[in-house]
């Protein structure tokens, strides 16, 4: 444009509404939004999504001490989780780690992925390999989340929870916990979800797992509001504790 020349007026054509009918720009949009919101929230969209990396690699074995929680010298599992940032990943040494009596044997406080099945050397995780095990003596429940956090455990024996009114295996109090390739077994609660209890609001995801039912109470529970999603459930091997039918169903909901 030369200088001093007068600048040129733009003009904007609008697109008439009347040439879409019926369906507007306003609807349109708000049936975009509502697609969106429906594939963010399906289970197909979580398994499309690619994994986080984690922040950091924390790393446990049973008999572990110590706050370094490194290869060279791991760490107590829940001391672990305790340290852990939200997004840290912790790697578990095969074995069996157990609960002080009258607490659970892991308290997930953190948005972390827990996993289990890791060899001597850190190889893993294979969890049929390299059983590890979250043991209770029965004086409480074996896994109890809550602080409204989500995360993840997978490859792990869970068993011997007891002396609890609800949960004897794992209780999801709030926040969502996924749990894969694991087994949950021989636990006990005194009214409902033996194997499993999971609050109202909480959510509890599975994959890839057997869970037993467990004396005077159902294997599974979920109140009112709680949400649990299967993804794939394991029904035969013979590396697995076998399903037993005690009293109850094997879910109440």
């Amino acid at each position: 444009m030369k200088t001093g020349s007068t600048p040129q007026a733009l003009t904007i054509t609008a697109v008439p509404i009347r040439r879409f009918g019926a369906l507007t720009f306003v609807p349109l949009l708000a049936v975009l939004a509502l697609l969106l919101l429906f594939w963010h929230i399906s289970p197909i969209a979580s398994l499309a999504q690619t994994p986080a990396t984690p922040t950091a690699i924390r790393y446990a074995a049973p008999g572990g001490s110590g706050t370094a929680c490194s290869q060279l010298n791991p760490c107590a599992l829940q001391t672990a989780v305790t340290l852990a940032d939200n997004g840290d990943e912790i790697r578990a040494r095969q074995g069996t780690y157990t609960n002080s009596p009258g607490q659970p044997t892991l308290a997930i406080t953190r948005s972390v992925t827990i996993l289990g099945g890791f060899d001597s050397d850190w190889n893993g995780p294979d969890p049929v390999l390299h059983p590890t095990f979250l043991e209770s003596d029965g004086t409480s429940r074996v896994v109890h989340h809550f602080n409204s956090v989500t995360a993840v455990l997978d490859g792990f024996h869970i068993h011997g929870g007891g002396s609890v009114q609800f949960g004897g295996g794992v209780h999801i109090e709030n926040g969502q916990l996924t749990i894969d390739h694991s087994w949950i077994y021989d636990n006990v609660a005194t009214t409902s979800g033996g194997g499993v209890f999971i609050n109202s609001g909480a959510s509890g995801h599975y994959s890839k797992q057997r869970s037993t039912t467990a004396p005077l109470a159902a294997a599974a529970f979920m109140s009112i509001l709680a949400a649990l999603r299967p993804r794939s459930f394991l029904t035969t091997s013979t590396t697995t504790p076998p399903l037993l039918a005690q009293a109850g169903a094997a879910a109440s909901m």
